[in-house]
């Protein structure tokens, strides 16, 4: 069952939120409370008693960060975020990195990796022509997609002037920023562009990486979230320095192959997709309805990660 209220433009909505979800977990019907972000919403969800709380990380949930050089206001979260980690059951993060940023030793041994899923049915490769005529674009020259939900003037910790000084070095390239797109469209507009850019200060498991390497798309991106995990190996993807000259030098060798990332599609439906993260998600939930999730897994599932 899903219990959901606007906390974002109304913060009476946690008040909201704290009496529907007491007055549900009352019934007794439930075993399991399990938010998908930390902040004030999973704090609420930890501190209720009832039932154990399975606490699923975003990122800047837990990374704080939100605009270049300095912590912000949305950085107040992060104490939340930590509070409920040290009272929740079991813990979820989509990286290994913001596991070692968990401040409670019992929290940061237990807490499992799980990414995000992607649908491969959704996200596959398409034929590049095919996909501009859809969009509306010319067939010929060079693409690069940038992807930030929402306004990304407004999400300055996605670093879209940095994508752009680093395009605007490739003579006849466009940078298409993806910001206003219907989610039935995405698959069409990473297709129609030649690769992705990711330049975000922070992140947890960013989806634009998933849904492009599953699309065959390749990659550039700075070291953020698991992007290196993500990209590890693949022909045609890199990681490059938070630096215009740098991302644009990535840029041109990746342009410069013309062959995508043939192997994106297969890691994605490996290891990244929906049905292999429910299965890790399931997993979870049920270690932490038995009083497991507070206990170090013995076996770390290779999903979100690479190990030697």
């Amino acid at each position: 069952d899903v219990l959901g209220e606007d906390c974002v433009s109304d913060r009476r909505g946690y008040l909201r939120l704290w009496r529907a979800l007491n007055k549900l977990l009352a019934t007794g019907k439930y075993d399991l409370v399990a938010p998908l972000y930390g902040s004030f919403l999973g704090l609420l969800c930890a501190a209720q008693r009832r039932v154990p709380c399975a606490l699923s990380f975003a990122g800047s949930d837990l990374n704080g960060r939100t605009e270049p050089g300095r912590m912000s206001l949305r950085s107040l979260c992060v104490p939340a975020s930590q509070l409920a980690a040290f009272l929740a059951a079991g813990v979820s993060v989509p990286n290994a990195q913001m596991r070692a940023a968990l401040w409670w030793p019992t929290a940061r041994r237990a807490a499992r990796v799980i990414p995000d899923g992607v649908d491969t049915r959704r996200f596959h490769p398409r034929p590049l022509s095919e996909a501009r005529l859809r969009r509306g674009l010319p067939p010929g020259g060079a693409r690069v997609a940038f992807v930030a939900l929402g306004d990304a003037t407004e999400r300055p910790y996605k670093r879209l002037e940095l994508a752009r000084a680093a395009v605007a070095r490739l003579p006849g390239v466009a940078l298409d920023v993806l910001s206003q797109v219907p989610f039935a469209e995405m698959p069409f507009a990473y297709a129609a562009c030649n690769a992705l850019l990711l330049t975000s200060l922070d992140e947890g498991s960013p989806n634009c990486v998933k849904e492009a390497l599953a699309c065959g798309v390749p990659v550039v991106a700075v070291d953020a979230g698991d992007a290196r995990e993500l990209l590890f190996g693949l022909s045609g993807c890199e990681i490059a320095p938070a630096d215009p000259d740098a991302l644009s030098a990535a840029l041109a060798r990746v342009l410069a192959c013309k062959s995508g990332c043939p192997d994106g599609p297969e890691r994605i439906e490996t290891r990244y997709s929906l049905d292999a993260c429910a299965d890790a998600f399931a997993d979870f939930h049920r270690e932490t309805v038995r009083g497991d999730g507070r206990r170090a897994p013995e076996v770390v599932r290779p999903i979100g990660r690479i190990t030697a």
